[in-house]
């Protein structure tokens, strides 16, 4: 997992602590949304989960969205479902300073990683209880 921070660090111009922090972000959103066995299969699946949503949780204090990423959120709230899940998604990621464009192809590089890293049966498992990672994809 290390070095898929330093990549997404790297390609997206981002510092170390918020790659972590965007990376958390998306996994503290996927932790909300699966039951603990789920979560507990993939917190092994992949190393270093709780320190990166430890991160994100301490850097959400700190960040501040931006207007534009404050109106996705509206507009995800009110049409809900899995736009809100969506909006709330690049939300977070426009707070790490990533434009819309730039936070689809960070979304897309993380689902991918976690495709890759969770194996078929667990992502599986995964989307059959939250859907809407699969529009990471």
């Amino acid at each position: 997992m290390q070095d898929f921070i330093q990549n997404i660090a790297s390609q997206f111009n981002l510092s170390e602590t918020q790659a972590k922090g965007a990376t958390g972000g998306l996994l503290s959103l996927i932790k909300d949304h699966v039951d603990s066995a789920t979560f507990t299969k993939l917190s092994q699946a992949l190393p270093m989960i709780t320190t990166l949503i430890s991160t994100f949780q301490e850097q959400k204090t700190t960040t501040t969205s931006s207007t534009l990423g404050s109106l996705a959120s509206f507009a995800g709230a009110m049409m809900g479902g899995k736009a809100k899940v969506l909006s709330q998604a690049f939300d977070l990621l426009q707070s790490f300073n990533l434009s819309a464009e730039q936070g689809k192809h960070f979304a897309q590089i993380f689902g991918t990683y976690l495709k890759d890293s969770a194996g078929n049966e667990l992502f599986s498992e995964l989307t059959d209880q939250f859907p809407e990672v699969k529009q990471l994809l």
